[in-house]
Order: C-alpha cells, then sequence, then structure tokens
C-alpha cells in the first residue's frame, strides 16, 4: 500500500530517525521499539530510543537503554554524552560526570560532555546548598564556553552559578550573553533577575522577571521571585499574590508554598492552608529538596493555627532532610571560634567612625535592631554585608589599617545627610576583635536573645544558603555553646566605648529605653522615628524581613517553652553554659 511503513529494519530505522528530527518523539519511540522487538542488537537503535525517552522525561528508562548501548559498542562518545544528561535529570551526579568523562577521552574538548559536567555539579550543588560545588560548576561552564562560547544553557548556568558565589558582576555579563544568543530564554531572563535582585538592584530584577513574564506568563519561577522582590520591600500584600500566582501556575511548586507561607498568617478555613495541606499529603513521594519546603511550610501553618507541637514534628522532619543533604564540619567549624581569641594583631587601624556592626546568632534580633537604627536619618541600613570576611581574604591580618581602609572602600556609598552605615552580618562575632584593630573608631553591637529560643527560632528557619549549623538540634546547641563563650572573651576584652551587648528581651519590654540607649552609643541624636521602624520602607533581605514590618510583638519570647517535649538535645547541649 502506497505510504505504508516497510517492516525491515533498514525501513524502519530511517522512518524512526526522519520523525525524530521533526520531533514526533511519541511516533519515533514506537518505530524504534519495533527494530527492537526483531533483536536487541542495534546498539544505535537502543541509543536514539533512549534519547527519545530522556527527551520525553522518561530519564531512568533512557539511562537503561542507553547502558544498553554502550555495552555492545562503547566507543561512541555521543552514547556516553547522552547517558551523562540522562544521569543528570534521575540526579546520579557522580554516574553523570564518570559518563561525560569517558566522551571527554573518546573526544577531547567535546563541548557537550564538558557542559554535562558542569551541569551535574550545577545541580547537585543547588540541592545541597553546596557553595563549593558551585565552584566546581563554573570552572566545568567556563571550561565548556572556551571551547564553544555559543552554549546559551552554559552562559545561562552560570550566570545562576556566579550569583550563588557573589560575582554579581560576572553573572549579569553571562546572564545578558545568554539572552543575546536565545531572545526568547525565559530561564535567563530569570537567572538575570535573579543576579539583578542579588546585587540589591530590585528595579532591575522586577523588569527582568517581568519579561520572563511577557514571553511566558505561566512561569512559575519568575512568579515566585517577583514575590520575594515583594516582601523585601514590605509590600506583604503583593508578595503572597504573586506566591500565589506561581502556585497556580504549578500547584506542587514546594518553594512557592513555603514563600507564600513566610508572608501570611493562616487561618483554619484560608484556601492557602487546603492547598498547602494537599501538598503535604504527597510529602512521601516528593524528593527531598522539594519535601522540606513543605515541612517547613506546614511547620509555620501549624503554629499559626495554635498546634506548635504538631508544627514542630514538622521542623524535625524538614531539618532532618536539609541535614542529610548538606555538608557540615562540625569540628572545623568550632575549632575557629576556639581558636578565634588566639589570633592578634598590632598597630593602627584605620580612623572611620562608619560603620556600625550588628553581630550575634541568627534569629536573635539582629535585623529588629539595624531596622530601629536604620529608621534614623543619618543612618543608611546596609544588610548583611559580607566586606569585612572579603577584606580579611584580600589583606590578611598583618596590616590592621590596611584592613580597615579595604573594609570601607568596599561600602555602598552614603546618601544626603547619612553619615553612618550598619553592617548586620550576625557571623561577624567571630571577628569582634579584629573589627575593633581595623576601625577601632567602630561601633559593635552584641544581640543577645535567649538560647533556647534563639536556637529554637533557627531550627524552625529553612536558610536559602549557608547556617549549616542550624539543621541539627545537639549542632545547634554545641554551636551556641561555642558563640556563647567566645562572646564572653570579647566582652572582657573590648572596650566599653567600643562594644555594647543589648538584650532582645528589655529591647521588646522597653522599646524606647532601649532605643536611646542604642544611639547613645553610636553617637547619635535621638529620633522618634526610630520607634517606627516598622514603618521604614527600606529593603530588608533577611530571615526577618517579614517580622520587622510589624509593630513591636512579644509573642517570640518564651517559644522553646512550647516545644520543650522535643528539644531535650538541644537543652542537654545548652546546660552546658
Amino acid at each position: 500500500m502506497a505510504g505504508s511503513i516497510k517492516d525491515t529494519p533498514q525501513d524502519l530505522f530511517r522512518s524512526a530517525t526522519a520523525a525524530h528530527q521533526a520531533g514526533q518523539l511519541d511516533k519515533a519511540a514506537r518505530l524504534y521499539r519495533r527494530i527492537l522487538k526483531v533483536g536487541r542488537g542495534y546498539p544505535d537503535v537502543l541509543h536514539l530510543l533512549g534519547l527519545a525517552e530522556h527527551q520525553l522525561g522518561n530519564h531512568a528508562a533512557a539511562a537503561s537503554l542507553i547502558r544498553e548501548a554502550i555495552g555492545l559498542e562503547a566507543g561512541q562518545p555521543a552514547y556516553h554524552n547522552n547517558l551523562a544528561s540522562a544521569l543528570v535529570a534521575v540526579k546520579d551526579f557522580a554516574g553523570a560526570i564518570e559518563s561525560a568523562k569517558r566522551a571527554l577521552v573518546l573526544v577531547p574538548g567535546y563541548t557537550q560532555a564538558q557542559n554535562n559536567i558542569a551541569s551535574a555539579h550545577y545541580w547537585r550543588a543547588r540541592i545541597a546548598q553546596d557553595e563549593h560545588r558551585y565552584a566546581d560548576a563554573a570552572a566545568d561552564y567556563r571550561a565548556a564556553l572556551a571551547i564553544d562560547p555559543s552554549l546559551a544553557e552554559a552562559h545561562c548556568n552560570l550566570c545562576f552559578v556566579l550569583t550563588m558565589m557573589e560575582d554579581y558582576t560576572g553573572a549579569v555579563t553571562h546572564g545578558r550573553a545568554a539572552i543575546s544568543l536565545r531572545t526568547g530564554y525565559t530561564d535567563a531572563h530569570n537567572n538575570l533577575g535573579y543576579a539583578e535582585h542579588m546585587s540589591g538592584d530590585l528595579d532591575a530584577a522586577e523588569a527582568s522577571y517581568m519579561r520572563t513574564l511577557a514571553i511566558d506568563p505561566e512561569y512559575a519561577p519568575a512568579h515566585n521571585n517577583l514575590g520575594n522582590i515583594f516582601k523585601e520591600r514590605g509590600q506583604q500584600d503583593r508578595a503572597a499574590d504573586a506566591f500565589r500566582r506561581a502556585i497556580v501556575c504549578v500547584p506542587d511548586f514546594a518553594r512557592a508554598h513555603f514563600n507564600l507561607a513566610d508572608v501570611i498568617t493562616f487561618t483554619p478555613d484560608s484556601a492557602d492552608l487546603e492547598r498547602l495541606r494537599a501538598q503535604a499529603s504527597l510529602i512521601a513521594a516528593r524528593a527531598p529538596e522539594q519535601a522540606r519546603y513543605i515541612h517547613f511550610a506546614m511547620g509555620k501553618a501549624l503554629t499559626d493555627l495554635g498546634e506548635p507541637d504538631a508544627g514542630f514534628r514538622h521542623y524535625l522532619a524538614g531539618n532532618a532532610l536539609v541535614r542529610r543533604m548538606i555538608s557540615y564540619d562540625e569540628a572545623s567549624v568550632l575549632k575557629q571560634m576556639h581558636d578565634a581569641p588566639s589570633q592578634s594583631v598590632s598597630g593602627v587601624g584605620a580612623p572611620s567612625d562608619i560603620p556600625i556592626f550588628i553581630v550575634g546568632m541568627p534569629r536573635s534580633g539582629t535585623t529588629l535592631v539595624e531596622q530601629i537604627l536604620a529608621s534614623h536619618p543619618a543612618v543608611r541600613g546596609g544588610g548583611e554585608r559580607r566586606d569585612f570576611a572579603a577584606a580579611i581574604r584580600a589583606c590578611g591580618l598583618g596590616d590592621p589599617r590596611r584592613l580597615g581602609e579595604t573594609y570601607l572602600a568596599r561600602l555602598p556609598a552614603l546618601g544626603a545627610g547619612q553619615t553612618r552605615i550598619t553592617d548586620k552580618l550576625p557571623a561577624n562575632f567571630l571577628h569582634a576583635r579584629l573589627i575593633h584593630a581595623a576601625l577601632p573608631g567602630a561601633r559593635i553591637i552584641h544581640v543577645m536573645r535567649d538560647p533556647a529560643d534563639t536556637c529554637v527560632s533557627n531550627f524552625s528557619k529553612l536558610f536559602d544558603i549557608g547556617q549549616e549549623f542550624t539543621y541539627d538540634l545537639g549542632e545547634l546547641g554545641r554551636y551556641y555553646v561555642a558563640y556563647h563563650r567566645l562572646m564572653e572573651t570579647w566582652r572582657r576584652e573590648l572596650p566599653q566605648r567600643a562594644f555594647t551587648d543589648i538584650s532582645y528581651e528589655t529591647l521588646v519590654g522597653d522599646l524606647e529605653g532601649e532605643a536611646r540607649r542604642l544611639l547613645e552609643f553610636c553617637g547619635l541624636a535621638w529620633d522618634p522615628a526610630c520607634l517606627a521602624f516598622h514603618k521604614n520602607a527600606r529593603i530588608v533581605q533577611t530571615a526577618s524581613a517579614t517580622q520587622v514590618r510589624k509593630p513591636l510583638y512579644r509573642n517570640a519570647i518564651g517559644r522553646a517553652n512550647e516545644v520543650k517535649a522535643h528539644i531535650a538535645r538541644l537543652l542537654t547541649e545548652l546546660a552546658k553554659l
């Protein structure tokens, strides 16, 4: 019959490859399978059927078929490369890297294989929140682009990688390169927006996200990222709407459910709660990196509903998932805190009183203190800056004046009428002595909160990156004890004109009194705007961005008592204080 498909393997193969090249993947796969019914001794057919299955999203089946092809003919670089692609998709990153390297042995300079190695590092880093893997991914993407600069996907992913490594200039460059190569590339527009977002240019980021949505109005990550911008601007209702739009586009978008939970208060009859419960019922079927978001969102929802015990069970489950995913060298971290007092630096530092450092444990009230100070017209809120650690890496410890000047050169310019800037990176507590040596005119404000409340608050928070010590109650307790002992050392050593403590509980109980004391310590005149800190429209990019938009509240005090039955391991460690 004219136009019918003949049954010889050769004719079937020609028809299958033609369908494959035309993008008719289901038809191609069906024809490849007909050939394999005759016999499985056709490596090209096995490989191409595996490739079609990979393109259809059946990645495990694809890997199995391509492995079978390699068993028949191991010298084909495309087989190993496409196996690497399938293994990246099923999260077998070690296997993907091994397969891609085999392709590179067969064809040195094989661009796609180099790109697959980079993608394996990239996705492993994203899932595990491991910044060291990002460095590996960046090196591999650069190697791929050195071979072929026209790889839009490599530029796009390198944009994200460099953002996570805080190289925002490089990230923006590669994001724009990806877009120039592929104008309607939604992932590239979104990643460029994220780079601009993390660099602090929220207007540019919003424009990039909006361009993403102009190309694809159903692109859920851009809705989610817009929600984060609105949250940081204090526009909580707009943030909630954006997160809901993301969920409408992708109902199982776990990160959007998690973000929505942070900006709303759940009520028993809310549609948001109903949608979240539906996702929670499917937790067992989710990959760990997605399930963690649902657990933390459910923990927040149940706590809002007055069920802290049930909520904390979700926090326990979510933290356990994260702890298995991340790498945390507790011995090294505790040793660093133990050894910090033995570091000494001599000489005269840079003469500047511009910086106000706010240090302490995460979730201790540092953002609240910064928001109070940043409401003063003479103070710029600098947020969580990593400039001092960067200055140490650049200068070492030999010249405190150079260290101080390097740090000052990294700070943003002050606005009209501003004479001071806050640096609210809690972990700078580790460098308190060095800060004073390099910047003897700087002020260091140490924020303290009840130890158990501080630790429970940390345990109830899923951080974007870092804070690896917070995901196990025993490790969290040991970290707190080491931090507490180090602060006792700094308190003894540093002069009162440079260092002061402030208690979160005392601040909540006497806002005006403690605000006046803070301003006096910083050498600033009293301004009543500091009492209306929650009305300050400045950008807040910390885990407490939602909380500091509210008037002062007391319900965070004594939080640990509500979940005492679950935190015995934590309390055992804190008892060592």
